[in-house]
C-alpha cells in the first residue's frame, strides 16, 4: 500500500517534485503515524470462522465426553422395539449423538460376535480404521446403542473422530431432522451371511 501511494505522488507534474520528496519522507519517518492512521482496521472474516469452527469442535467434544445427549429420547418403534426419537429440530450437519460402548480389539470383536449370535443379540460396530470395534451390547444408559437401521430412509451418517487418543464413533444429521421423528442410519452391511442372520438388512 505504501508503495501504490508513492507512485500516485510521482505522477505529479516535476514542477512539484521536491515537493513530492518531502511528503513522502515526511510520510515514512513519522513515527506517530501507523498504517492504521490511514487505512481501515476490520477484523478478517477467515479469522471469525475459524474461531466459531472451532468453538463448535470444543462443544461437540464436550457433548461426547460428558456424555450429553439433549433433543432425544428413546420410545417404541412399531415392528422394531425401542428406537431413539427427536424431541427438538436438528439442521443438516448437525451432531447429534455419539455410539457409546466398549472399545475392544479385532480378536475380542470376532469372540463377542459369536457368542451374540447363538441369540441373535449384540450390537456392534467395527472401526476399520483403528482395527478396533465398540461393542454397545449392555445398556450403560446412553442412546446411541438403540438406533435402528433404515437402508432407505436414514437421517444420520456416522464419522469416526479420535479424542484423546481414543477412536469414536459419531452421528451427525444427513438432513434436516424434524421433531418426534425416529433416527435411523444405514448399517451399510449387505454381506450373505449378515442377511442372512439379520434379513432386515435388506430395507
Amino acid at each position: 500500500m505504501i508503495e501504490s501511494r508513492t507512485r500516485c505522488l510521482t505522477l505529479s507534474p516535476s514542477r512539484r517534485h521536491n515537493r513530492k520528496i518531502t511528503v513522502q519522507t515526511s510520510f515514512m519517518r513519522d513515527k506517530q503515524n501507523t498504517l492504521f492512521d490511514y487505512y481501515q482496521v476490520r477484523r478478517s472474516s477467515r479469522l471469525e470462522a475459524k474461531s466459531s469452527k472451532d468453538d463448535n469442535k470444543k462443544d461437540i467434544y464436550n457433548r461426547i465426553l460428558n456424555g450429553i445427549e439433549e433433543g432425544l429420547e428413546a420410545r417404541e418403534s412399531p415392528g422394531k422395539g425401542r428406537g431413539v426419537f427427536t424431541t427438538k429440530e436438528f439442521k443438516t450437519g448437525d451432531f447429534v449423538l455419539e455410539y457409546y460402548g466398549d472399545l475392544i480389539d479385532r480378536k475380542a470383536a470376532i469372540k463377542r460376535e459369536k457368542s451374540y449370535e447363538l441369540d441373535n443379540s449384540g450390537s456392534l460396530i467395527g472401526i476399520n480404521i483403528f482395527s478396533y470395534s465398540i461393542d454397545a451390547t449392555l445398556d450403560k444408559g446412553r442412546l446411541g446403542r438403540l438406533l435402528n437401521h433404515s437402508r432407505t430412509e436414514f437421517n444420520l451418517v456416522s464419522k469416526i473422530i479420535e479424542i484423546r487418543g481414543i477412536p469414536r464413533i459419531v452421528f451427525y444429521a444427513s438432513k434436516d431432522i424434524p421433531k418426534d421423528v425416529e433416527l435411523c442410519y444405514d448399517y451399510g452391511d449387505r454381506s450373505k451371511r449378515s442377511l442372512k442372520l439379520y434379513p432386515w438388512l435388506r430395507y
